[in-house]
């Protein structure tokens, strides 16, 4: 390794070889269009598609003879299983539609009292705080307006917890009405 000398000490380095980098083409401008007197045609409406026939009620039974009888009687089986299914499942899905429903009526109804609950607490905390003030000022005409504040508190609660039963009671009925399948 002594006597051998590296690319930078020769300088044939890949920066000495006289390697062009490719030109990038300029992009072409896109041709405008030249503007036509002529007018522009009106588009031409669509056709309306004729309604598609009616079924026949007695359909005439496919000949199988020719097929293997027991793939036949395997498709047969399929379409009876399948067929007798899709009614109950039908009712399954809409009856877990109708039963979610109620479950976010009555879930509505209770974020409804708890936030009436937690507002209800503060304006009767705020109202005891003020009240407490006006003892200790001797101001006793100020009582009279905090305990009617204090009483609309409570009373929001009443109906609030009122709504959270009827609405509980109601969604009850309306799922256990229901036809499960």
């Amino acid at each position: 390794m002594a006597g051998k000398k590296t690319d930078a000490e020769t300088g044939t380095g890949i920066e000495d070889l006289d390697i062009e980098p490719e030109a990038t083409p300029e992009p072409t401008p896109e041709p405008t269009p030249e503007p036509t007197s002529e007018p522009t045609p009106e588009p031409t409406p669509e056709p309306t598609p004729e309604p598609a026939p009616e079924p026949d009620p007695d359909p005439e039974p496919t000949d199988t003879s020719a097929l293997n009888q027991q793939i036949v009687q395997a498709v047969d089986t399929t379409n009876n299983v399948m067929t007798s299914m899709v009614g109950a499942e039908g009712n399954g899905i809409a009856y877990q539609k109708v039963a979610q429903a109620a479950s976010f009526a009555v879930q509505d109804a209770t974020d409804f009292f708890r936030n009436i609950m937690a507002m209800s607490g503060a304006a009767q905390g705020v109202c005891l705080e003020q009240m407490i003030a006006a003892v200790a000022a001797q101001e006793y005409d100020k009582i009279p307006f905090y305990e009617t504040i204090m009483t609309a508190a409570q009373s929001a609660v009443t109906v609030a917890e009122t709504n959270l039963s009827d609405t509980g009671v109601a969604a009850g009925n309306v799922v256990n009405s229901f036809p499960k399948s």
